[in-house]
């Protein structure tokens, strides 16, 4: 989620992953992340959950969780079970968002997302968010940024970009020029210069370089087998007034909420090709599939 989706004592209950978590900010400010479920006798603790100073009490009996999820509090006992606790998930908190690592074996993190140096610097607008839920799986909505052709048929540019890729471990980066005939409504501009990072499958930023300067950062986490949370935030480099922004910001929102609407009509039927017939101008979509295998158990 977005940092500034979650406030200073404040729980959220959470589905990603197929699985149910708890998410709450402390009195000192960090985000914490738990198993959703109470040791005790199974109360949801995202459901009434109260943070009580950096730790999070159960509705049902009191309980307390701290953030490593071991029971540090039973009001009414006077010997806490030595195996009373909840799984604590690894948590970063960059970039205007809340991370965590998750991991099909549970294995610890052997990679980080580096510090977007836009967010926060002085000449950028704070960041605008937007969030769909959309019934694909991550890989579709990752591979739509390798697409070049799609760029033309749905979202009206008229070139299909040469787009070239460069693996970094777990990055990829490439950078394209998308040219619109009219200049358009996105970014007045009738060249734009995109660079794209992709950290696994679930975390890409996009640097548009037209008449103004637009970085989103797009998150991809899955909810379940059948859905995805798509988040979205925008930020912009400043123009000389406060109204300018606020009305430039308006139309890239209204536009993006557009396209991404496209795009979702299309997620949403489409059958994935396990062998697609690909031809010359397509993107390097097999170099993207290539990838996105390392994210998954041999």
């Amino acid at each position: 989620g977005f940092s500034s989706e979650l406030a200073v004592g404040e729980s959220k209950a959470l589905k990603q992953m197929g699985q149910e978590f708890v998410l709450f900010r402390g009195q000192d400010g960090q985000a914490r992340l738990l198993d959703a479920h109470c040791p005790h006798l199974g109360a949801h603790l995202g459901h009434g959950g109260k943070v009580v100073d950096n730790a999070l009490q159960c509705p049902f009996h009191a309980w307390e969780f701290g953030g490593d999820g071991r029971c540090r509090k039973i009001p009414y006992a006077q010997k806490i079970p030595s195996r009373a606790g909840v799984k604590s998930w690894p948590v970063q908190e960059k970039n205007g968002m809340i991370l965590f690592w998750y991991h099909h074996a549970d294995a610890d993190a052997d990679w980080e997302v580096e510090e977007f140096p836009q967010l926060g610097e002085e000449g950028w607008t704070p960041m605008q968010t937007m969030n769909w839920t959309v019934r694909t799986h991550v890989q579709e909505i990752g591979e739509n940024g390798v697409d070049a052709a799609h760029l033309s048929y749905v979202h009206g540019t008229t070139n299909v970009p040469e787009t070239e890729l460069f693996e970094d471990g777990f990055v990829l980066r490439s950078r394209y020029t998308s040219e619109v005939e009219d200049g358009g409504v996105w970014l007045d501009a009738k060249e734009t210069v995109v660079e794209r990072a992709c950290y696994g499958l679930g975390l890409s930023t996009l640097l548009m370089d037209g008449a103004v300067r637009l970085l989103t950062v797009a998150s991809r986490t899955p909810i379940d087998e059948e859905q995805v949370l798509l988040s979205v935030g925008f930020t912009l480099r400043a123009l000389p007034s406060s109204e300018e922004n606020e009305a430039l910001m308006k139309r890239i929102l209204e536009k993006y909420s557009s396209e991404v609407g496209q795009d979702i009509r299309i997620w949403e039927h489409k059958a994935y090709a396990d062998k697609p017939m690909l031809c010359d101008g397509d993107g390097p979509i097999g170099q993207w599939r290539r990838f996105a295998r390392q994210f998954y158990p041999a």
